[in-house]
């Protein structure tokens, strides 16, 4: 469905669910278009791609399919904008409400183009990527709701659904950084090299990981990391390995642009071109292994 003038010069006013995990540096846009969006003077009527129109037209499917899997059954659409009693500027749109045994819930689809890889898990888990979770905590902060569900449709063929829990701490600190944001749009300040200080901080606990938390683990991960270890060591020898080979091919080969070999195979060079391109910031959870306490704290 288009949206209109009106509904587009509309969301000028206020941070969305989508965008939320944009600031973050882990949605589909950064934070320089989304403050080009809020600032820019008019608004050109838009019409969704085919993609995103097949994923309204899924909607009510994976409604449906969620009721099959729990038996709720009093899913309601919802197309209301619901914005946050203290804060306007923090705004979403929710896809479904329900009644979920007693208790008010909201229901969000997702058609997903490929199949569940690590990121997501299994149904009826809480883990989902950290742009969709950034997206349900904005939206239970809005809303004021403690759980909601989320329905993903994978490839057209596999259906998971999932519970997330709302974590105020989260939302707390997806404030601040909404409110550091809302203040540049206000003031039309810009937002040049924008990275928040609790970036970071926000997209570990999205990922599922909690700072400064320390766990023992058990004696039979000791090989495991070992062979990690291993196995990263093997890939630098190896990559260094094909270095030395491919420079004593290339001496062979001279300035020749083909090299013919006794069995039959051919070697050839060409010029290639790669044109410059800028890769976005973003945040991620790196996996290191630390031989002593001390350097665990550097």
């Amino acid at each position: 469905m288009s949206l209109s003038v009106a509904e587009l010069q509309e969301r000028k006013t206020y941070i969305g669910s989508t965008e939320a995990a944009d600031l973050l540096g882990v949605g589909f846009r950064d934070a320089a278009q989304v403050y080009a969006d809020k600032v820019s003077d008019g608004v050109e009527e838009f019409t969704p791609s085919l993609r995103m129109e097949i994923g309204t037209f899924l909607e009510p499917f994976i409604a449906e399919l969620f009721r099959r899997e729990t038996g709720c059954s009093n899913l309601v659409r919802d197309t209301a904008l619901y914005r946050h009693p203290d804060r306007p500027w923090q705004a979403c749109h929710i896809d479904y409400t329900l009644d979920f045994f007693g208790e008010a819930r909201t229901f969000d689809c997702k058609s997903i183009d490929d199949y569940p890889d690590e990121h997501w898990g299994e149904t009826g888990s809480d883990k989902v990527p950290e742009y969709y979770f950034i997206q349900m905590q904005h939206q239970m902060g809005v809303c004021g709701e403690e759980k909601c569900f989320l329905g993903a449709l994978f490839r057209k063929s596999q259906f998971r659904f999932y519970c997330i829990d709302f974590d105020p701490d989260l939302f707390r600190m997806l404030t601040i950084i909404q409110s550091d944001f809302w203040d540049r749009v206000q003031s039309r300040s810009g937002v040049e090299g924008w990275r928040h200080p609790l970036t970071g901080e926000v997209v570990s606990r999205a990922l599922g990981v909690c700072s400064h938390k320390k766990l023992a683990l058990p004696d039979e991960l000791v090989p495991v990391v070992a062979s990690y270890q291993e196995l990263g060591k093997m890939e630098t020898e190896i990559d260094k390995k094909r270095k030395e080979l491919r420079t004593k091919l290339e001496a062979a080969m001279g300035d020749a642009e083909f090299g013919e070999l006794s069995d039959g195979k051919f070697l050839h060079r060409k010029y290639c071109h790669r044109k410059s391109y800028t890769v976005q910031a973003t945040d991620y959870v790196s996996l290191t292994v630390k031989r002593t306490k001390k350097e665990v704290e550097q």
